[in-house]
């Protein structure tokens, strides 16, 4: 690898500017991103089951409905959508990881759970049906760029059923405290990134005017170019959110506080009436 091929990567990129690999959909990190979201010693990938508990049990108060119909935007391997599908209501979940939705079909076969499941990236997904409540968890809704919402948003608007219910959580203005934005490397034989050894390069960048924090890893390999993986956050508050929903068309908009024990989380709810 040139050396020189690193410089076009190590200076701060313009606000979601993409990076050139893609790690959903990656067939060796997508086994590891499952392996995290199952993990129950860390919030890697998916939350503790505690906290996954809890978040089901609180949706499932807000709709009361015992037969809705239920949309999980970004279901990884169906840990909520099993939830809400023993609950008795009608489940559909969509992601983009071949892995996940193959785990997560598996898991409703085993445990004969009528739950759809769509491998698709939810930007371009066809709604076709209508729901009762639509979610996304795990600051999902907060990594997509203000494009990406303003397409994805309509779609779910108008896939949502009169007096329907949309749900999103995302970190606060608390999260800053704990951020870190120091530059950091990693080697290893084999890891994560890939089955080669590898040199990974790691730094976070804070878009202030747009509560927006970028996490940038660059992989180095001997035998392939730099992979560079760009995750972007965006944190809010409920200002925020209204002035972003409420053009859709959304009303009732709420924070919620405390549903999960995590103080940096903040949920979002809001009704198409």
């Amino acid at each position: 690898m040139n050396i020189k091929n690193l410089e076009k990567y190590l200076n701060k990129p313009i606000i979601y500017t993409n990076g050139n690999a893609q790690m959903w959909t990656d067939p060796y990190i997508s086994k590891h991103l499952l392996d995290a979201h199952l993990n129950q010693s860390v919030d890697a990938a998916s939350r503790n089951f505690r906290d996954i508990d809890q978040t089901v049990d609180w949706l499932s108060n807000m709709i009361k409905n015992p037969n809705a119909s239920i949309l999980d935007l970004g279901c990884g391997p169906g840990l909520y959508t099993q939830r809400f599908a023993k609950k008795g209501y009608q489940v559909t979940g969509v992601d983009f990881s071949e892995t996940s939705i193959q785990y997560a079909k598996e898991q409703a076969s085993k445990n004969n759970l009528n739950i759809i499941y769509n491998q698709s990236n939810y930007l371009s997904y066809e709604f076709n049906e209508k729901y009762d409540l639509i979610y996304m968890i795990y600051c999902d809704f907060a990594v997509l760029s203000f494009a990406e919402r303003k397409i994805l948003v309509n779609n779910i608007f108008n896939t949502l059923k009169p007096n329907g219910l949309f749900v999103f959580d995302a970190y606060n203005e608390s999260f800053l405290k704990t951020k870190t934005f120091d530059k950091d490397f990693e080697y290893d034989e084999s890891g994560f990134w890939t089955d080669k050894p590898y040199l990974c390069l790691s730094q976070s960048y804070h878009y202030k005017e747009h509560k927006v924090i970028l996490d940038q890893h660059i992989v180095l390999t001997d035998d392939s170019e730099p992979k560079v993986y760009r995750f972007y956050n965006q944190y809010m508050n409920l200002k925020d959110v209204s002035q972003y929903f409420l053009p859709f068309g959304f009303s009732n908009i709420k924070v919620h506080e405390n549903v999960i024990e995590d103080e940096n989380i903040n949920f979002y709810s809001m009704r198409k009436i």
